[in-house]
C-alpha cells in the first residue's frame, strides 16, 4: 500500500513539473525574449511552487493544493475590526546562506506564510500615512511590509511570494546604486528597468533611502572621515572632513550637502520614475541621534529638511527602546517605527513578537508565566519563578519598563504585588507614552510621592513624608488615573493624591522604575499586575 501511494505521489509530483514546464514553454511563445528573462523563469517557478506549498499547509491535499495552480485566489480572512496601531516591518536581503542582515528565501517564505495564516495583510504606504495622520481607519492586523537597499536578491526572491499572497511591499532604494549617473549597471542593486518592473506589477512602491553617493569622492558605503585623525562616522548627521582644507565643513556647507542628499534623492526616483516619493528611510537609523561631531544640529537640520521634503521617514525600533513598537493615530510621522525581522526567527516567533505589540484591552492582568509585552528601557528584565525581576546592571543605577501594547490605556487602575530587594527608590508608572511623558508613583524609606513627567520636566504633584519600610517587606502598592488626577496606594489604601495632571498625559500605558544612587545596587520582584478601568 505504502509503495502504490509513494508510485502516486511520484507521478502527481511529474505531472505537476511537467505542466510547470508547459506554462514556461507557453510563457516563451507568448512573451518577447527580451522580457522573459532567466531571472522571470526563475521567478514564475518560484510562484507556482509557492503557491502549491501554501495550499498545502492550509489543506494538506495534494490534489486540492494542486488545483490552485490555476486559481488566482488567495486565503482571505475577514476582518470586521478597525486597527489601533500598525505595524511596520523592515528586511534587507534574501540569500542562499543568512547573516546579520538577510534571510534565506525558506525562512522569509515561512515568515510571510505565518503573517498570512494568521489574518496579517499589507497596506500601501499612503494608507499607512492617512491612518498615521488620523484620516482613515485600516482593519485590525494591517502592516506595511518594507525593504530597505533596493537589493536584486530581495526582490527576486519576494516577489513570488508576494504574489501568491496577494501582498504588497516598499522598497526603499539608494539612487547611487540604482539609479547612478555613469550609467553603470549592478549585479547587485536593483536598476532603472527593475525598478519600472517592479511599479508596473503593482505589488511594489519605491521610496528613497537617499543618494549615499559621492556626489563628492568623500562618502564611503555611508561614511564619511568626520575628523584629522581619519575617524568614520555616518555621512547623514555628521560634519565632513576636508582634508584638503584641513578643516571640517561648514554648518552652510552640510546644510547644502543635507539638502542634496535629502530633496535631490526624491527628485531622482521622482523624474526618472514617474512616480510619487513620499518617504524617506534614515540610512543606519540614523536621524541625528548617532552624530559624534553635530549632534547638536544634525538632528534639527534632519529634521526640518524631512518635513521640507517627506510626509514619512521611518527608523528601527529596538527591543531596549523607550517607546512602543507599533505606530499610532497621530504619532510624529517623520519617526514612524519599523520592526527589523530576525533572520533566523520561524513564522511562528514573528506572529510572537507581533502578538506582544498589540493592542492589549481592560482588564489585564498577569502572572508572568511568559512575557507579554514587557520591555526593558534600561538596566536588566528577567523572569523567574513566575515573577518579573528588574534592577540594575553594572553600568546603571537603576531599571526601567514598559508594557507593550498598552499605550492608549486611559483612565485605570493598577494593583500590583512586588518586593524591594535591593535598592533606594521603586516607581509604578502610568500613562507612559515614551521616557519622557508619564505620571509616577515613587516609594522610598523617606516618601510616597506624586509626580509627572512632561518633555522630561519633572514636577511632584503632592509628596508624603513618614518612615517606611521597604527592603526585604512584599508590599500591595497601586497606581490609579482618572482624568487629571493620579493616586498613589500602599496596602490597597490611598497614600498620596496628586492633582492637575498635564493634559498631554491624558493617555497612556504602565511601567515600572528602580533607582539607587549606587550603580548595579537596585532590584524589584514584581510577582503580580492586575489593571481595570476606572469608572
Amino acid at each position: 500500500m505504502n509503495n502504490h501511494l509513494k508510485k502516486i505521489k511520484i507521478s502527481f509530483s511529474v505531472a505537476i513539473l511537467s505542466l510547470i514546464a508547459i506554462m514556461i514553454g507557453g510563457g516563451f511563445v507568448m512573451k518577447d525574449n527580451n522580457y522573459f528573462t532567466g531571472e522571470q523563469v526563475s521567478q514564475t517557478i518560484n510562484y507556482l511552487k509557492y503557491k502549491l506549498s501554501f495550499a498545502q499547509t492550509n489543506n494538506n491535499n495534494l490534489t486540492a493544493s494542486a488545483l490552485t495552480l490555476f486559481s488566482n485566489s488567495n486565503l482571505t480572512i475577514i476582518r470586521n475590526d478597525t486597527a489601533k496601531s500598525i505595524p511596520v516591518l523592515l528586511y534587507h536581503g534574501i540569500v542562499p546562506a543568512s547573516d546579520r542582515f538577510s534571510m534565506t528565501p525558506e525562512a522569509f517564505k515561512n515568515q510571510m506564510f505565518a503573517l498570512k495564516r494568521a489574518g496579517y495583510e499589507t497596506v500601501k504606504i499612503e494608507d499607512f500615512y492617512d491612518f498615521i495622520n488620523g484620516t482613515k481607519d485600516l482593519p485590525d492586523k494591517s502592516f506595511l511590509l518594507t525593504f530597505d537597499d533596493g537589493r536584486k536578491d530581495s526582490y527576486l526572491e519576494a516577489d513570488p511570494i508576494l504574489r501568491v499572497l496577494g501582498y504588497k511591499a516598499v522598497m526603499f532604494a539608494v539612487t547611487s546604486n540604482s539609479l547612478p549617473e555613469n550609467s553603470k549597471v549592478s549585479n547587485y542593486y536593483l536598476n532603472r528597468a527593475e525598478l519600472q518592473t517592479m511599479i508596473n506589477s503593482g505589488r511594489w512602491e519605491i521610496e528613497s533611502h537617499g543618494k549615499q553617493e559621492s556626489h563628492n569622492d568623500k562618502i564611503n558605503s555611508g561614511f564619511v572621515q568626520i575628523s584629522a585623525t581619519e575617524e568614520k562616522g555616518n555621512f547623514l548627521s555628521n560634519l565632513m572632513w576636508l582634508p584638503d582644507e584641513d578643516r571640517l565643513e561648514t554648518l552652510t556647507e552640510y546644510e547644502v550637502r543635507l539638502q542634496d542628499e535629502l530633496a535631490g534623492s526624491k527628485k531622482i526616483f521622482q523624474d526618472i520614475l514617474g512616480i510619487s516619493v513620499i518617504a524617506f528611510a534614515y540610512p543606519f537609523d540614523d536621524f541625528g541621534q548617532q552624530s559624534v561631531n553635530n549632534i547638536m544640529i544634525s538632528k534639527e537640520l534632519i529634521k526640518e529638511e524631512i518635513g521640507i521634503n517627506y510626509k514619512l521617514a521611518f527608523h528601527q525600533v529596538w527591543d531596549n527602546d523607550s517607546s512602543y513598537t507599533f505606530n499610532y493615530k497621530l504619532d510624529n510621522p517623520l519617526i514612524s517605527k519599523r520592526i527589523e525581522s530576525a533572520t533566523d526567527w520561524t513564522g511562528e516567533e514573528l506572529i510572537s513578537y507581533l502578538e506582544k505589540g498589540r493592542d492589549k484591552s481592560l482588564p489585564y492582568a498577569d502572572l508572568f508565566l511568559n512575557n507579554n509585552g514587557w520591555k526593558k528601557y534600561w538596566g536588566s528584565l528577567n523572569f523567574s519563578d513566575n515573577s518579573l525581576i528588574i534592577g540594575a546592571r553594572n553600568s546603571t543605577t537603576g531599571s526601567g519598563i514598559l508594557l507593550d501594547g498598552s499605550y492608549l490605556w486611559q483612565d485605570y487602575i493598577v494593583n500590583t504585588v512586588v518586593e524591594l530587594t535591593k535598592g533606594q527608590t521603586f516607581s509604578l508608572l502610568a500613562r507612559y507614552k515614551d521616557d519622557k511623558n508619564y505620571t509616577v508613583c515613587s516609594y522610598s524609606d523617606k516618601s510616597i510621592r506624586a509626580e509627572q513627567s512632561v518633555n522630561g520636566e519633572r514636577k511632584i504633584l503632592y509628596e508624603w513624608n513618614a518612615d517606611f519600610k521597604f527592603i526585604g517587606k512584599i508590599k500591595d502598592v497601586g497606581i490609579a488615573v482618572k482624568g487629571d488626577v493620579v493616586d498613589c496606594y500602599l496596602d490597597k489604601q490611598i497614600a498620596v493624591r496628586g492633582l492637575n495632571l498635564d493634559k498631554n498625559l491624558s493617555h497612556g500605558g504602565i511601567g515600572f522604575k528602580t533607582w539607587d544612587p549606587q550603580m548595579n545596587n537596585s532590584e524589584l520582584i514584581i510577582k503580580s499586575v492586575s489593571v481595570e478601568e476606572t469608572k
